[in-house]
Parts: C-alpha cells; sequence; structure tokens
C-alpha cells in the first residue's frame, strides 16, 4: 500500500511538472508570435523583400521625382536603397536612406553653366520621409531631412548641396534658434517624434513621451 502510494504521488507529480512546462512553452510561443507583430505606432527596420512592396515602391518613386523637381540642374538616378524603416500611423510613414546619382540636365538653364554642375560625380546620399494617405488626394506627403548630427548630400528642400564659391563652409547648415512659430511647425513635430521614436526602439527598460522643448 505504502509503495502504490509512493508511485502514486510520483505520477502526480511528475505530470504537474509536465502540465506546467507545456504552459511555459506555450506561453514562450505565444509570446514568439506577438514580438513578430507589427505594433501600432511602432517603427520598424524595413527587409529587402518588404520593399518590394508596391506601396513602398510607389513611396520610393514619389521621393525621387520630387527630387528631381527640387533640382534645376540634375535628376537622379537610385543606385540603391541603403535602409528603410516603416511606422503605422494615420496612414503609413516610410523612412529611407537612398543612394542615387545626380545626372546633368541643365542644358537649359543659365543658372546651371559652370564646372561645378556639369561635373558633379559620385554616388550621393539623401534621407527622405513619405507619408502615405491612400484617402487623400494627393496621397503622398514627402520630405527631406538634414540631421545635424549626420552628413548629407541634401537640404532639407530636397536641392543636392552644390559649393561654386570654393568656399567649405557653404556647403554646411549653420545652426540658428528657431522661433516659437517654427518650433511648430508640421515638419519640426515629425522631427520631434521621430527622435522620439529612435529612442523608443533602443530603449530596454524606459518608454520615452515629450514633455517639452
Amino acid at each position: 500500500m505504502k509503495w502504490l502510494t509512493v508511485l502514486l504521488l510520483t505520477y502526480l507529480t511528475a505530470v504537474s511538472f509536465g502540465c506546467k512546462l507545456a504552459d511555459r512553452e506555450s506561453d514562450d510561443q505565444d509570446l514568439g508570435r506577438y514580438s513578430e507583430r507589427r505594433i501600432v505606432g511602432g517603427q520598424s527596420t524595413m527587409s529587402r523583400e518588404g520593399m518590394n512592396d508596391s506601396m513602398f515602391q510607389e513611396a520610393l518613386a514619389e521621393v525621387l521625382k520630387k527630387l528631381d523637381d527640387a533640382n534645376e540642374c540634375h535628376n537622379f538616378q537610385l543606385v540603391y536603397v541603403k535602409e528603410a524603416k516603416q511606422q503605422v500611423v494615420a496612414g503609413m510613414k516610410y523612412v529611407m536612406t537612398l543612394v542615387v546619382k545626380p545626372i546633368y540636365s541643365g542644358d537649359s538653364s543659365e543658372n546651371c553653366r559652370g564646372p561645378c554642375f556639369t561635373d558633379v560625380d559620385g554616388n550621393k546620399e539623401v534621407t527622405a520621409e513619405a507619408l502615405v494617405q491612400v484617402w487623400k488626394e494627393p496621397k503622398h506627403y514627402i520630405s527631406f531631412k538634414n540631421p545635424r548630427d549626420a552628413y548629407t548630400d541634401f537640404n532639407e528642400d530636397g536641392e543636392i548641396l552644390i559649393n561654386c564659391s570654393g568656399d567649405p563652409d557653404l556647403l554646411t547648415s549653420q545652426p540658428s534658434d528657431m522661433s516659437p512659430e517654427e518650433l511648430k511647425t508640421l515638419q519640426f513635430q515629425a522631427a520631434v517624434q521621430q527622435s522620439i521614436d529612435k529612442l523608443n526602439d533602443e530603449a530596454k527598460c524606459f518608454y520615452y513621451v515629450l514633455d517639452r522643448i
């Protein structure tokens, strides 16, 4: 009888342990599946396969078109997408860093004369943000980034930085204090939100929200 009791307790213990282990494995699998889902409002890096999506390709084409429109003396050929991120907001927001090749197109413009325009060579790097809202017309809102902590070949209007005077200081933007009206612009607010999103993407123990500027 005692041996029967011991065997029964052992069996119950084994079953109990097995159930806990199974529950833990189930929880781990659920957590894995949850982490693979796209979180609304969270920014994620796009894969090469994801960049083939028709919505991204259309946004990419709009960025290149606006880049051409912003430059009187050059058109730009895409070399490759260096990096792209996507974020679900009121629509879909893409932040893409592109490597492009300038192609001189200013033969008919007097503003494009001179070797500083005609002899631009080598690949250039530009970072753009494309907000896609398919229910609006136009459905793309394109802006260009000129981060102060990184080198860029374009200004915030998408114009390539070309120095025809020989003064290297003209190729860099000089920081200046922003007015209260400038702090309220959509472009600045989007830049602030992007910085906060980047902090939250890299944070492991905290979640950041804007207090004040």
